[in-house]
């Protein structure tokens, strides 16, 4: 990946997503699968505020995966409305590219002295035909 465009977004409303076991996030998803899809990992304690993060380590624990839902529910999980630095690529992003994006942001967001929470979201989906990957993370 060359140029990334990162934005901030200020997200309205949450999105919904209903717990869903079945989907792996660094495995490239069956062409049948059409469901909005996000996942939730936690950034390592020691790399969600370096410049320079080591990209072995940067991941933490998957929080959550999950498929899109029109209401919440108590089994479900949140996007929350808030503020995010944003990017999205029109692709199905391998792990390598998804930390990358994300160190991407990272350094965006310290940069412009941003409070970065320790959070990573990204949700896959398929618009127009293509696949999509966008990747939000949380600041304040």
């Amino acid at each position: 990946m060359n140029t990334l465009n990162i934005i901030r977004l200020d997200l309205h409303a949450p999105l919904f997503y209903s717990k869903d076991e079945r989907f792996e996030p660094f495995e490239y998803p069956s062409p049948l699968v059409t469901d909005e899809i996000l996942f939730c990992f936690e950034i390592a304690a020691d790399q969600y505020q370096r410049i320079e993060p080591e990209y072995d380590r940067y991941l933490g624990s998957l929080l959550f995966r999950g498929a899109a839902t029109v209401q919440p529910s108590e089994k479900g999980f949140e996007l929350p409305a808030g503020t995010y630095l944003f990017a999205q690529v029109q692709d199905i992003l391998s792990q390598e590219d998804i930390i990358w994006t994300a160190a991407e942001i990272q350094k965006n967001g310290l940069s412009d002295r941003l409070t970065l929470e320790n959070r990573l979201y990204f949700r896959r989906f398929f618009e127009h035909g293509q696949s999509v990957t966008q990747i939000f993370r949380p600041y304040a």
